[in-house]
């Protein structure tokens, strides 16, 4: 399996790293291992990690099924991370379904991985 996820109840933050050839089949699998988690809070933020794939993983369609779902709440943020430039076309596909899909959490994308931690951690006095 070449995806992970980890959930840090203590920042609030959910975490899915994904490396190598990574299918459909094995993110559609991790997120319902997610979703079936005992640890899984909507009202957390969500890091999804694809600096280690080496190139766009998924279709058109693919990204049309993947944002047809992410039962987060309000104020919940998605921070998506990746490496090249291929993917940023499908990735922001990806932000402007959950839009159209009424999304209720912010989805934003980024090259860096501390920069996209920054922005999912609560702000002062917040929560």
């Amino acid at each position: 399996m070449s995806a992970e996820y980890e959930i840090d109840a203590e920042h609030r933050i959910m975490r899915i790293r994904c490396w190598g050839d990574v299918t459909f089949a094995e993110l559609l699998g991790g997120r319902q291992r997610l979703m079936n988690d005992s640890e899984f809070k909507s009202e957390f933020s969500l890091l999804f990690d694809c600096l280690e794939v080496p190139r766009s993983i998924l279709t058109v369609a693919q990204v049309r099924e993947m944002a047809s779902y992410l039962p987060l709440s309000r104020g919940s943020r998605v921070a998506i991370v990746i490496a090249h430039t291929a993917s940023f076309g499908l990735t922001r596909m990806f932000q402007i379904l959950r839009e159209i899909n009424r999304g209720k959490e912010q989805v934003q994308i980024f090259r860096n991985r501390d920069q996209a931690e920054a922005w999912l951690r609560p702000q002062e006095g917040s929560k």
